[in-house]
């Protein structure tokens, strides 16, 4: 378990840097520049005994529990960073989705790609007796930190499944970086006729045959799926017709291609608004403070310049 000291040090580390002009400069510079110099940063700490010090470390926000994991790699950042210096992870998709959670009367989440179990886990202590969720991940080592977090946290209106989600029966890879083997950035579909028994590789399947089958019927539904959301959302059109009232999709775009992007987001967009909902954008959704929910714009969100988004997609009401 990590020191309390240490990571004091480093939180305020990183509050002085937030506040200072470098971090100005840094926050204009574009995306791919933010990432590369995001990443040697993180190569230069792993050099030094700062590497493993985040190792184990264990967490504790608006009373939800974590265990991250270590060294001080880009799994530990990526969480230990917003907890520890918001006070939650995208602190405005978190307040939003708690107020939603707060008017459901008996919420039925769908949590795909739940990663280590933030939305999850936190969700299903704001729910309670009331509903339940239904957590997706399909990758064997963040799985096995998603099931501990949920023990860590003593929940019982929480079903797991570690299954990848897609637009039909697919067999699909885990594609992860030669520097983080253990974080998947995206998934590809393996060819008919490939081997299919090596590590990464699992069976994929649409949301609508699994709702069909287990009876699921999420009325919130939250999606963080690297380079494979237009597959995922294309999987669940009855559902998003049927059952869905409120949607958070996360965008991104792991070929840097614009035009594809710009292709993905208008056809998902078109697919939600098909199924009775209107779109919206949550701007700044990794910040605390200056979000707003503004009506969702493909060319604004594709051609800005920033690779990631959030869509917010709620039913219309008759």
């Amino acid at each position: 378990m990590t020191k309390q000291p240490a990571l004091n040090i480093i939180t305020g580390v990183a509050v002085m840097l937030r506040r200072s002009k470098l971090h100005r400069l840094y926050s204009v510079m574009p995306h791919n520049w933010r990432r590369r110099i995001f990443l040697a940063c993180l190569f230069l700490v792993e050099k030094t005994p700062l590497g493993s010090i985040t190792y184990g470390f264990e967490a504790e926000v608006m009373g939800t529990r974590f265990r991250l994991q270590g060294p001080f790699r880009y799994t530990g950042v990526d969480y230990y960073g917003p907890y520890r210096v918001q006070g939650a992870y995208e602190p405005s998709v978190t307040a939003h989705i708690t107020e939603v959670v707060r008017q459901c009367h008996s919420p039925r989440v769908l949590d795909v790609g739940s990663h280590y179990g933030w939305y999850t886990i936190y969700l299903a202590k704001l729910i309670g007796d009331r509903g339940i969720v239904y957590s997706f991940e399909p990758s064997e080592a963040i799985f096995s930190i998603l099931e501990r977090n949920i023990e860590l946290n003593s929940l019982n209106n929480v079903l797991l499944y570690k299954l990848p989600l897609s637009d039909k029966r697919e067999t699909i890879s885990m594609v992860t970086s030669n520097r983080y083997p253990q974080e998947p950035r995206s998934m590809s579909v393996i060819e008919q006729g490939a081997a299919k028994n090596r590590p990464g590789v699992l069976s994929a399947t649409p949301f609508d045959e699994l709702n069909e089958a287990e009876a699921i019927h999420p009325n919130i539904v939250k999606i963080d799926v690297r380079g494979v959301w237009r597959k995922v959302v294309d999987g669940m059109r009855e559902s998003l017709r049927k059952d869905v009232e409120h949607l958070y999709l996360e965008l991104d775009t792991p070929t840097w291609d614009l035009a594809i992007y710009y292709e993905d987001i208008r056809h998902v967009i078109a697919l939600l608004r098909d199924a009775g909902m209107n779109v919206y954008e949550i701007t700044n959704f990794r910040k605390r403070d200056g979000s707003e929910i503004v009506k969702a714009d493909e060319e604004s969100i594709a051609y800005r310049g920033e690779v990631d988004a959030m869509l917010y997609a709620v039913k219309i009401k008759p």
